[in-house]
């Protein structure tokens, strides 16, 4: 049962030695470790070459995360296949649990994990769980809305030989490609945190707009390819994914991450359709900051008191 790693690696020098190390470190070890230097400028592929085998550098033109993780795919040899973003960390028994899950549920092609957002100040650590209803949802609510994350992903053989990221797209290819793995077989969960998402100002995600363009990329893909996910017309996809993106306005606020939440609701309110309502949880006043923070202070006090 052999497993291989595909890490999308650009300019990332600074991480990418530390988010090979949470792979070598996995409590069940891994075949290869497969890092693809997308046209880098600075010590990135050196840095991963210093590993030697199993980590293994493919190198190519900047062509961005799609040809990279593709180009990765056309090389891995595992029976299962695990994806890692360069600035990210596995906990060491990711693996260890995921293939777990996978043998015990063979009807699942894919398994994500819950995960923990980490950084410096000012960002906050922020747990992001998933659950058992992933096991129920269908393509459309995985394109719709960002239910997992792509360093999460443990996936079978089988399952990703069919599919590949789509070209041209540095937004959304992720959102898109999971909802491509679920036309193929149900999305497993582990409850449990088993990888690190490191924010940091210098990440994709927080590129001015990104927010934006990621809803728009995906709009375009599904009007575009609707049928891959087997619908017959693109317009149920469409308002879903509007739908999602109030769900991921919204959980900014929730998550009492304000600054993302108004940032976001501003890039969706910019596209939102002339000729459709504004959500309601777009317009509704909302409490300030400091009554969420107050109500996490009360409610964490009582939970003591009740034990």
């Amino acid at each position: 049962m052999r497993i291989s790693v595909i890490i999308p690696a650009y300019n990332v020098e600074a991480f990418l030695g530390e988010a090979i190390e949470s792979v070598l470190n996995q409590t069940h070890p891994v075949d290869e470790v497969i890092v693809v230097d997308d046209g880098s400028t600075d010590r990135t592929a050196d840095i991963a070459e210093s590993f030697g085998t199993p980590v293994y550098v493919l190198r190519q033109d900047n062509a961005g995360p799609s040809a990279a993780r593709n180009h990765a795919l056309d090389h891995a040899a595992g029976d299962f296949i695990a994806f890692l973003d360069a600035d990210d960390l596995w906990e060491p028994q990711k693996l260890e649990r995921q293939i777990a899950y996978l043998t015990a549920h063979p009807e699942v092609g894919s398994v994500a994990s819950s995960f923990l957002k980490f950084g410096a100040v000012p960002y906050p650590q922020i747990v992001e769980t998933v659950d058992a209803k992933l096991l129920r949802l269908g393509p459309i609510d995985f394109l719709s809305s960002t239910r997992v994350h792509q360093s999460t992903l443990v996936c079978r053989r089988g399952v990703v030989r069919s599919i590949r990221y789509p070209k041209h797209i540095s937004d959304a290819e992720d959102t898109i490609y999971t909802a491509l793995l679920r036309t193929q077989a149900p999305i497993g969960a582990v409850e449990e945190v088993l990888m690190r998402r490191r924010e940091h100002p210098g990440q994709a995600t927080k590129t001015p707009n990104q927010f934006r363009r990621g809803v728009e990329a995906r709009i375009s893909w599904a009007q575009t390819n609707h049928k891959l996910l087997g619908v017959a017309s693109a317009e149920d996809i469409v308002t879903a994914i509007y739908q999602g993106a109030v769900e991921d306005v919204m959980a900014g606020y929730w998550n009492r991450d304000v600054a993302m939440f108004r940032n976001r609701r501003d890039q969706l309110l910019k596209i939102w359709p002339q000729h459709e309502p504004v959500s309601k949880d777009l317009q509704r006043a909302l409490p300030p900051p400091f009554l969420l923070h107050l109500k996490d202070f009360f409610d964490a006090w009582w939970h003591a008191v009740r034990k």
